[in-house]
């Protein structure tokens, strides 16, 4: 078994290398790109404090303490979601982020990422590994096109969802699926082009980055490394192998309760969710947070504006003046 692997049963956060990570964790899900190697920041600043169409404010930022976000479900009807601000249901896809928001300097700018299909192109790795995972339970493959809708969601909602099986199936499934993933598939992986200038840029310019992903710490980290982007991020934030932080929603309330452990101030600034499925966007959306969705990933832009995006991303360059 691989080291990190028994290291996911402990409990505990650590710090590597001067950054904090979360206890070791090992895979859940992971495609191609159309980005920019030429990322333009001019004068990043202001992330939604307040969005404005036409003039008028449309959307009022609601950020809730750590541990307020215990208290929230899975689901936006769900205990205190119910009370969060709806997000617009019919973006602009060209409409920038407020200008003039970030008037005070001290106030902080926190940017949560996705990692598949946002900042890496996984897709090989995990379809590779998930068929590898079917053949050994003797199940017949889906076609391509159902198996493209896997890229992105935990793979525990992919085999019990969509193949039907029951927790012991599941737990099978994904043993076999890290066996080939964990060593293989998992580097089965390449950056989108832009990526690393676009994060060098926003660090430098005093945003504070962290990755909510619903692959596993460990994996995201082994990922980020690899590629020499982890530098880039005060926390990454994944899942946990015993299924206990699973959804999108409860990842990001992870990330944001260790944020504040580090003394990162989530209840003083502004914060928005950058990915690629709708997973993202509705998870962001039980804690107010808005949403960029970007569409070199897995969704479309009408998966992404349906679940509520509050801007879209053509390329690494558009997430950059989106930004800024």
């Amino acid at each position: 078994m691989p080291e990190e692997l028994a290291e996911g049963e402990r409990r505990h956060g650590a710090v590597a290398g001067g950054r904090a990570v979360d206890p070791p964790v090992v895979d859940a899900h992971e495609g191609s790109v159309r980005g920019e190697p030429d990322v333009a920041l001019d004068g990043i600043g202001p992330i939604l404090n307040g969005l404005k169409v036409g003039g008028e404010a449309v959307l009022g930022l609601v950020l809730i303490g750590p541990t307020m976000r215990h208290d929230l479900g899975d689901s936006p009807g769900n205990g205190l979601a119910a009370h969060l601000p709806s997000l617009p249901q019919t973006p602009d896809r060209d409409r920038g982020l407020a200008a003039g928001a970030w008037q005070d300097d001290r106030v902080q700018r926190l940017v949560l990422f996705d990692l598949d299909g946002t900042l890496t192109d996984a897709a090989p790795g995990i379809v590779s590994s998930l068929l590898y995972a079917l053949d050994e339970m003797g199940i017949e493959h889906p076609d391509d096109a159902t198996i493209a809708t896997f890229l992105g969601p935990p793979l525990k909602d992919t085999f019990g969802g969509y193949f039907g099986m029951d927790e012991a199936g599941i737990d099978a499934a994904i043993a076999h699926y890290r066996v080939r993933y964990n060593d293989v598939g998992l580097f089965e992986n390449e950056v989108y082009p832009g990526i690393p200038d676009l994060l060098a840029r926003l660090t430098g310019a005093g945003f504070t980055l962290a990755t909510s992903t619903s692959k596993p710490t460990v994996s995201a980290t082994r990922i980020l490394e690899h590629f020499s982007l982890a530098q880039h991020f005060t926390f990454i934030g994944g899942a946990s192998l015993d299924s206990e932080r699973n959804s999108k929603a409860e990842v990001i309330a992870h990330t944001l309760d260790e944020l504040n452990a580090l003394g990162t101030d989530t209840s003083a600034g502004s914060i928005t969710m950058v990915g690629d499925r709708q997973h993202d966007v509705l998870g962001a959306a039980q804690f107010g947070i808005p949403a960029i969705g970007v569409l070199w990933g897995y969704g479309s832009r009408a998966e992404l504006e349906g679940a509520g995006a509050v801007a879209t991303a053509d390329d690494v360059g558009h997430l950059g003046r989106l930004l800024s």
